[in-house]
C-alpha cells in the first residue's frame, strides 16, 4: 500500500524537496518517498486504445508517493499527514493525499463505511476531500462539528478491512436521516467557517440512501 501526494503550487519544487526528506528524518513513517514527475519522452509516445488508463499511468494524478513496508493503520496515516503539514510550513504549496492499494481503481467510498445499527430508514452521507495544509487539524475540528449537529450521527476517516482506504474522499459524515436543504446549507456554512479559518480547501458531496 502507498500514500500518494498531489502537490499544488506555488512553491511546487520547494515543497517537493521538503516532502522527499520526510521519510529520511522521521522513523514513524515506514517507507520511501518516490518522485513521480512526468518524463517528456513518455509524454511524446502514442496512447493505446485504453487511453484513460494509459494517460493516468503516463501522467499520474500525484506528484510523489510514500510506500509502506507494512499495511498502515489509520494512526500511521494520520501521523504521515501531520508530518506533511509540518514539512510544508513556510511554503505556499497545497496538497491532497490518498492511501490506497491501487490508485487507478480507488475503492467505492460506501464500502469503507459502517452504518450505525440505530439507523433503519433513509439517511445521507456527506463525503469530503481535503486540500491542505493543515489537513491534520480536521481530526480535531470534525468531532466538535458533529457534537453541535444532532442530525449528524457520526463521522470518520475512511477505512475498511485491510487498512485505510482514503481515495476519492477522505472523510465521511453520516446523517441519521435525510437532511433538508436548509439543514444541509447551515451545515456547510459551519464547515466553511471552521475550515476557512484553518486555510483548508475542500470538496463535498452529499448522497442519499434508502
Amino acid at each position: 500500500m502507498k500514500s500518494y501526494v498531489k502537490l499544488y503550487g506555488p512553491d511546487f519544487l520547494k515543497a517537493l524537496e521538503k516532502l522527499e526528506k520526510v521519510t529520511q528524518e522521521d522513523p514513524v513513517i515506514t517507507g520511501e518517498a518516490q518522485r513521480l514527475l512526468m518524463e517528456p519522452a513518455k509524454l511524446m509516445s502514442p496512447l493505446t486504445p485504453d487511453s484513460r488508463k494509459v494517460l493516468k499511468t503516463v501522467c499520474p494524478d500525484w506528484t510523489l508517493s510514500f510506500e509502506w513496508q507494512q499495511t498502515p493503520s489509520l494512526e500511521n496515516v494520520k501521523a504521515l499527514i501531520e508530518k506533511i503539514d509540518n514539512a510544508l510550513l513556510g511554503t505556499k504549496a497545497h496538497y491532497s493525499i490518498m492511501t490506497v492499494s491501487d490508485p487507478l481503481a480507488p475503492p467505492t467510498p460506501e464500502d469503507s463505511i459502517q452504518i450505525p445499527s440505530e439507523i433503519t430508514g433513509s439517511y445521507a452521507i456527506t463525503f469530503f476531500k481535503f486540500i491542505g495544509p493543515p489537513i491534520s487539524k480536521t481530526f480535531e475540528v470534525f468531532p466538535k462539528i458533529i457534537e453541535t449537529h444532532p442530525v449528524v450521527e457520526s463521522g470518520s476517516l475512511l477505512s475498511r478491512e485491510g487498512g485505510p482506504q482514503l481515495g476519492i474522499f477522505d472523510y465521511a459524515l453520516i446523517w441519521s436521516r435525510l437532511p433538508s436543504p436548509v439543514e444541509l446549507r447551515q451545515f456547510l456554512e459551519t464547515i466553511d467557517n471552521e475550515l476557512g479559518t484553518l486555510g483548508i480547501m475542500y470538496d463535498a458531496i452529499t448522497r442519499s440512501y434508502r
